[in-house]
């Protein structure tokens, strides 16, 4: 089985036909049909016993992480693109491995998660990201109807040639509606936050990095990793502009108005009409 998730293809082996079917069942939006170039090798063992950790853990050393959680251990060779992982025949856990990851391996593809939900709109993309109970599955419940909904839970950026990228992930919290596999431009990264003045401020870029680097979903803290890690979130910021949002009494929609407006004036006007 070819997963698509990012523009980064992964060929996923199992023995266990059940989990095949239940994977293809959870990632049918991102099922490829064909092998793409530079594709990752994931193969799969089952009836590993769970165990009680405080955290994940990731150790480096050189190319490969080992890496384990509660219901799964894996082995990440980011040189030969290959892992393997055993992992306890429960609902999800092959998702929550498969974040854990990714995590590490989109710093060779020039990318990171952010706890965020992720919006496509007229073919821009905007980012609101913020921490457990900030809003973020509400915010994607009200957006479902008029905008296309890219994850509630951790969406990624990447920058391709020039361009930062917005895509889409299966890795979702508590949203229910359809995730389909796409990328978008990224416009604009908002950060959720309830009850500030006005509702919507535009942040400095140092600001703006500080919040990122706080959102970001990431495990190897080696000093190579952390490096790459930086200089990506450094680009994304120069490029891009930060605001800080409260969507609890601003609509989505008074809100990206006022972020595609060229001046202050013009972002009041639309905020007030919202």
């Amino acid at each position: 089985m070819f997963l698509s998730i990012g523009g980064i293809c992964l060929e996923i082996k199992s023995n266990n036909d059940d989990f095949m079917l239940k994977t293809a069942q959870e990632f049918s939006a991102f099922i490829f049909e064909k092998e793409m170039v530079g594709c990752y090798l994931i193969e799969v063992n089952h009836g590993y016993v769970s165990k009680e950790v405080a955290a994940i853990n990731v150790i480096k050393k050189e190319d490969i992480f080992d890496v384990a959680g509660d219901e799964f251990r894996g082995i990440i060779n980011i040189v030969q693109k290959t892992a393997k992982v055993d992992i306890a025949d429960l609902s999800g856990v092959f998702n929550c491995f498969l974040r854990v990851f990714y995590s590490i391996i989109l710093l060779e593809n020039n990318g990171f998660l952010v706890h965020s939900v992720g919006l496509d709109y007229h073919s821009k993309g905007y980012l609101f990201a913020g921490a457990s109970e900030s809003g973020k599955t509400t915010t994607a419940r009200m957006a479902k109807n008029d905008y296309n909904v890219l994850s509630d839970e951790l969406v990624m950026i990447r920058q391709v040639n020039d361009e930062i990228l917005l895509f889409s992930t299966p890795f979702n919290g508590e949203f229910e509606g359809f995730i389909s596999s796409s990328s978008v431009p990224l416009h604009s990264i908002s950060f959720l936050n309830k009850n500030i003045n006005n509702g919507f401020q535009q942040i400095a870029r140092i600001e703006m990095f500080a919040e990122l680097m706080a959102n970001i979903f990431f495990f190897s803290w080696d000093c190579k990793s952390n490096q790459r890690l930086i200089n990506l979130v450094n680009r994304v910021c120069e490029d891009i502009n930060g605001y800080r949002v409260d969507l609890f009494n601003y609509n989505i929609r008074s809100v990206i108005n006022g972020i595609s407006e060229k001046n202050s004036s013009q972002q009041s006007n639309s905020l007030a009409a919202g």
